[in-house]
This record gives C-alpha cells, structure tokens and sequence, in this order.
C-alpha cells in the first residue's frame, strides 16, 4: 500500500490551541498485550514501536482525496507529563500511518484550574470549536473531557467520539453509549502493595492524596473492588496538610502510597523531597511515575497505551467500522520503577528479582 500524503493543521487560538510541529518524543518499548479476542487492543509486541505503526498504516485505506477532521480534547494542561505523553504518541501514531487528515487540539486546563466554573467555560469553548469545525471524530484523555463535554453535550449527537483514562468505571458517565468508546484506567494498586510488602512486616496501608473531587473515587474503587487493607486515607487541600498528613502516616501505618502532587497548592518540590527524606521511616511508592522521586518505587500505568489503543480504532472508526462494533477496554500494561537513590538514603535494598524486572530510576548517566 503507498504511503499516502498527511496534512496536519493545528490552529492557534490564544489559549485554545497549541501547534502541532509534527515534533514527538521516540517511543520506548513497553509491551501492549491484546486481550484475547479483544479487536479493541493492538495484537503486537511494542518492544519495536515501529511495529505499531505498520500495523497502523496497513489498516490505514482511506483514499488520498478523503481528507477527515479529527478533534482532540486534552483535560489538562501541556507540560503535564502524563497527558503530554498520550498527546504525543497519538499525534505520532496518527502522523506515521499514511492518513490523511486534518487536527485541531483543544486543552481545558483542569488539572491547574480545579474548579467547575473553569472546566464548564472550557468545554463551552470545545463545544463551539466542533460546532465550527465539524469534526468526523472527537477523541479525549481524562475524565474533565467526559464528565464536562461529552455528558452535557455529545451524548445525544452523531459523532463518533473515543476516549481514554477515565478513572475506574465509565458507567458513572452513562457510558458507554453506541456511538461512544473508550479505555478506562485503572491503578496496578494490588502490585505496588505486594512490593511495599517486601520492607516492612506490618500491612496496614495509608494512602495520601491531594483534595480533589477524582481522588475520592479513585480511594472508593481501591476500597471497594481491590479490598486492600487501607487503614489510613487522606485528602490534602494543601502542601502544609500534605506534610502533617504524611507525618501521621509514617507513625500509624506501615507502608504508604502518593497520589498525583500536580496542582496541590502551595506545592515546592525541593522542600517536599527534603522533607520525605528526613520524616520516611516506612516504606513509600507512588501511584504516577512522575513523582518516583519523591519515593523508594511505583509500579505505575503506561501512559502509551492508551495513546495507542485511541490511534488503532481512531483508522477503524474513519475506515468504516461502527462505534458500537468496538469493545470497551481497560489498561493492562504497567512498569515497576525502583529509585535507588532513594533506597540509599534510606537503608533499603531492593531484591535481585525485583531488580530485574524494574526499570532503575535515576538511569545510568542521568541525573536525579
């Protein structure tokens, strides 16, 4: 099949928009695997990412002259790693598989602008995009893009929309609906205990998030579907009740888990590393790889894989295929990271099997 020609218009509206440079980081090989009959997850192994984007090409058929609009709705901000990745993978994976198509890319800035106001004026904004715009096909990351644009506005149109990373249980949206898809997200929670375990000889779990609406349903999932042995639960409003939460859980449990830092106020990374540094006496994992710094591990979700999972059924959707033909799915893939500086600091050696299964955090030659 002949690589077709691609024509990528991003637009710049003030805050709206962001251009797309056709500019994306080199995609590293964290191993997709299909659930068996599930057409909805790619059936390859990604140790060779250029796999992906063949199979994306070969199912790429739409013919040069039939150029679709895509839209696509980031719940957050850029710079936040998390969404910047899946960003990234899809454009990449979109732009190296021969289709022809024009983007717009819509960014609501919910992660630094926490309150309802700001999201419901956001998704107005998207809205008026894809009014103008008339997209054949809408795609998100995050639950700000489902609960604030797809609920009010999308359920009751024709457009085909997919999402991803959505918290747990799309039912609490309404969906999935016939001509509404997605990837849910979940937390390999029942992993990062069983290594905490390693450390201590206590079970008593205390997790620590930052006050925000998500996270209480994120606390009541791992309560209610992994029952993991949660002694402790807290919600910070701030950096200064972050740190005395953090110091009651190193005296009442054994082991403790971070949830995303991102947006908590009055947040400084400096101060908070030190802080754990010299207040840690059991051992700590956190819930997002971008904060491995800031603890001794975290067997952490692959942001790709969603990315991935958007792009493959993004082509099958354009090519043809009923919304309703493909399946919901969930995230499968995670990566354990252990942070040896910290261990060092804190007297901690991690296990030879451990080791190998993990990637080490700092990298060799990288610095911390």
């Amino acid at each position: 099949m002949p690589h077709l020609n691609k024509t990528v218009q991003i637009l710049l509206f003030l805050t709206l928009f962001v251009p797309f440079t056709g500019c994306h980081k080199e995609m590293r090989g964290e191993n997709i695997l299909s659930e068996e009959g599930n057409p909805g997850v790619l059936n390859i192994n990604s140790d060779n990412p250029d796999l992906i984007i063949e199979e994306l090409r070969e199912r790429s058929t739409l013919v040069e002259k039939e150029q679709k609009k895509i839209f696509y709705v980031n719940s957050y901000h850029e710079g936040y790693a998390w969404s910047d990745d899946i960003e990234e993978t899809l454009f990449h994976s979109l732009d190296k598989s021969g289709l022809n198509y024009e983007l717009r890319l819509f960014r609501m800035d919910t992660k630094l602008n926490k309150s309802d106001e700001h999201a419901r004026i956001k998704a107005g904004e998207a809205l008026e995009i894809i009014e103008e715009f008339q997209p054949d096909i809408i795609l998100g990351s995050d639950d700000s893009f489902v609960k604030y644009l797809v609920v009010p506005y999308l359920k009751d149109k024709d457009i085909p929309v997919l999402f991803c990373a959505v918290n747990w249980d799309a039912s609490q949206y309404g969906l999935p609906l016939s001509h509404i898809r997605g990837m849910v997200e979940v937390d390999p929670m029942e992993n990062t205990v069983a290594h905490l375990s390693l450390f201590t000889e206590g079970n008593r779990l205390g997790l620590l998030f930052q006050e925000e609406e998500m996270n209480h349903t994120i606390y009541k999932s791992l309560v209610n579907r992994l029952e993991l042995p949660v002694e402790m639960a807290r919600f910070a409003p701030s950096f200064s009740e972050w740190k005395k939460y953090y110091q009651i859980m190193q005296n009442e449990t054994d082991m403790l888990v971070l949830f995303n830092t991102v947006g908590l106020k009055d947040w400084n990374e400096e101060e908070a590393l030190r802080f754990i540094e010299e207040e840690t006496r059991v051992p700590v994992a956190v819930s997002m790889v971008q904060n491995i710094h800031l603890a001794l591990l975290g067997e952490t979700k692959v942001s790709r894989e969603f990315a991935w999972w958007l792009a493959q059924n993004t082509i099958k959707i354009l090519e043809g295929t009923p919304p309703d033909s493909i399946p919901m799915s969930i995230n499968r893939e995670s990566k354990l990271v252990l942070n040896t500086t910290m261990a060092n600091k804190l007297g901690y050696k991690f296990p030879y099997e451990l080791i190998e299964e993990a990637q080490l955090w700092p990298a060799e030659g990288e610095g911390e």
